[in-house]
């Protein structure tokens, strides 16, 4: 799981999926910040993807990301810390720990990709904290297990995100966007 694999099978895949396909985006590791290199972020600082060799970050993950196609659909799920944003989007958002879902506040000045496949992220938790780990895994990642019940659950991603925060005991708190 190198930086480079990682994004090569995200550039790989969004070549050949088409209209109407689903792609899913799994990531459980370490996650990281780092300076905000080209001044997108309100915290200045980027998320990352801690891989085997170095870390993701959350601009070059964006740019995979949009070059989906129209009417595919992404879900990516991130257990690891600082993953609240570490897809980037086209916009970013400031720290806000009492906020279940936080307002998106501002676009970089700069000309971004345009993302043009849907995307709903559930991320462990929020930018600026980190996520709980245990032998057996993540918390996040076992709470998503134990709510989606080998897929019998059945419900909206807004739905599953609330289970996974009512199963979770540490004091992470899960990120939804769409």
């Amino acid at each position: 799981a190198t930086r480079d694999n990682i994004l090569a099978s995200l550039y790989r895949a969004s070549e050949t999926l088409v209209d109407g396909d689903i792609f899913v985006f799994y990531y459980s590791g370490h996650g990281g910040q780092q300076p905000d290199a080209n001044g997108d972020e309100l915290d200045g600082k980027d998320e990352t993807l801690v891989a085997y060799d170095r870390e993701v970050i959350d601009d070059k993950i964006h740019y995979a990301l949009s070059r989906f196609e129209e009417g595919v659909r992404l879900v990516m799920i991130s257990d690891s810390c600082n993953s609240g944003t570490n897809y980037k989007s086209i916009k970013t958002i400031s720290v806000n720990e009492s906020a279940i879902f936080r307002p998106f506040a501002k676009k970089s000045g700069k000309r971004s990709t345009e993302m043009k496949a849907e995307l709903i992220h559930l991320g462990g938790c929020r930018d600026g904290f980190g996520s709980s780990g245990y032998q057996n895994g993540g918390a996040f990642t076992m709470a998503l297990c134990e709510a989606w019940q080998n897929g019998v659950f059945n419900g909206t991603f807004k739905e599953l995100h609330t289970k996974i925060c009512a199963l979770i005991t540490s004091s992470q708190k899960p990120q939804y966007n769409e």
